[in-house]
């Protein structure tokens, strides 16, 4: 992760009841939070290593998007390296997704 990303496999965010307590396999499950009540808006990737896809995939994640100050996750694929890489968005969302 770059940025202000935290890998945990328990734990929630530093806002009160705002993230998850563990991930969604439970509390043997690591999982991605960045603490979103900030004052300044931030810009934060996490990143994968080059996959290298040979057909059609799908990439499947679970989101939990609560509290006043959720700004957008995008989910971006790119090909090529270097001055050749393109990135195209590929999915979005914005604002509260939870209600709790």
């Amino acid at each position: 992760p770059s940025g202000l990303w935290s890998i945990d496999i328990s734990g929630s965010t530093t806002s009160l009841n705002t993230g998850p307590a563990f991930g969604q396999a439970g509390w043997r499950d690591n999982y991605a939070h960045i603490e979103a009540s900030r004052t300044t808006p931030t810009v934060s990737l996490l990143t994968s290593p080059p996959l290298q896809l040979t057909g059609p995939s799908t990439l499947t994640f679970y989101y939990f998007m609560y509290g006043a100050t959720i700004g957008t996750l995008s989910v971006q694929t790119c090909t090529g390296t270097g001055a050749t890489m393109s990135c195209a968005t590929a999915w979005t969302l914005s604002g509260q997704q939870q209600t709790s």
